[in-house]
């Protein structure tokens, strides 16, 4: 009886936090900005995006499998079992749960003001941190192939059965060119003088899941913390422009708010934060050092490297439109 007693109230809490998690109020609030709160070059250089209907699918069908209880009841009994000997992407790649969503088809064409005509014809996308490819996909219909780098056994095995090429996390470097490369936790190596897309999760709150050297509280550390300032999501993009992308040799072209979106399960429909999302431009001035020559792929290209303040190598070479970075941090279920 008490049992009985328990799991109804947990679902009528689920139901009461699902009706506030899809008011509208809450869903307007991913995609707006306080602008009293930001600099004048953040502020002049945001573009505002809205809910679209892919975006709207993605919140529908992870209420369907957050209600679906023996799903649920599933995940939870072999997450458990598997988390002993597993990490939590690798659980869920097994389990394939927990899907992410940032962009839309439509969010990314307006935001990299992708042409009407733009063909996918000799262009290659490398996405390094790839999870089980839900993102990669978006930018299926943009590049006529799609290799990918993944840290987990597990993620690969999922991005084999979608297509995507895997490449051993070791050898990337000497692979491509690409037109636009995709980093999760890593800022590594991107091409020339071209835009470059970030996002991050603001407040930022850095997590590595893969890496065992530097553990503090029962979390795994990086080896180096981004200097960003405030509390706010509003004065952290701030300092994420003061702090680390101008000292770095980055200028802002544009950015936005798009939630980082994450099926839910027995507790709510969905997990979200606040992603900042930025269009970047690299300056090639900002470099130490002569022009050198590195074999890249099959050609060898001018490249100027950068150490960056962040300890991150920049490496600046052949003629590509697009490198997309992303920051990322763990999804943790508050």
């Amino acid at each position: 009886m008490w049992r009985q007693k328990r799991l109804v109230r947990i679902l009528v809490e689920k139901d009461e936090l699902d009706r506030k998690l899809f008011s509208t109020e809450q869903i307007c609030n991913w995609y707006s900005v306080d602008h009293c709160q930001l600099g004048g070059e953040a502020r002049n250089r945001f573009l505002s995006l809205q809910m679209d209907e892919e975006t709207n699918e993605f919140l529908s069908a992870s209420l369907i499998i957050s209600n679906s209880f023996c799903l649920q009841v599933y995940y939870s009994l072999f997450a458990s079992l598997l988390s002993v000997f597993l990490a939590k992407t690798s659980i869920n790649g097994l389990l394939h749960r927990g899907r992410m969503f940032i962009f839309s088809h439509s969010h990314l064409k307006v935001f990299l003001a992708i042409p009407d005509d733009w063909s996918p014809i000799g262009r290659q996308l490398l996405d390094i941190g790839a999870g089980d490819g839900a993102v990669t996909a978006k930018f299926a219909s943009f590049f006529a192939s799609i290799c990918v780098v993944e840290a987990s056994k597990v993620m690969e095995w999922r991005l084999a059965r979608r297509g995507f090429t895997v490449l051993p996390m070791d050898k990337w470097q000497r692979s491509g060119p690409y037109s636009l490369i995709t980093a999760l936790n890593l800022l590594d190596r991107h091409h020339h003088n071209c835009p470059i897309l970030l996002s991050v999760v603001l407040p930022i709150r850095q997590f590595v899941e893969f890496d065992d050297k530097i553990v503090s509280a029962g979390r795994k550390l990086p080896a180096s913390d981004i200097p960003t300032k405030g509390t706010t999501f509003e004065a952290q993009v701030n300092s994420m422009i003061q702090n680390v992308l101008e000292p770095n040799g980055f200028e802002v072209i544009r950015w936005t708010k798009l939630p980082y979106l994450c099926e839910g399960d027995l507790s709510r429909a969905y997990y979200v934060l606040d992603d900042a999302v930025f269009l970047l431009n690299a300056m090639p001035y900002h470099t130490h050092g002569e022009p050198t020559i590195l074999e890249y792929g099959a050609e060898k290209v001018p490249e100027l490297e950068c150490q960056t303040q962040l300890g991150l190598k920049v490496i600046f070479g052949a003629d590509h439109e697009y490198a997309f970075v992303s920051f990322g941090f763990s999804l943790n279920k508050l």
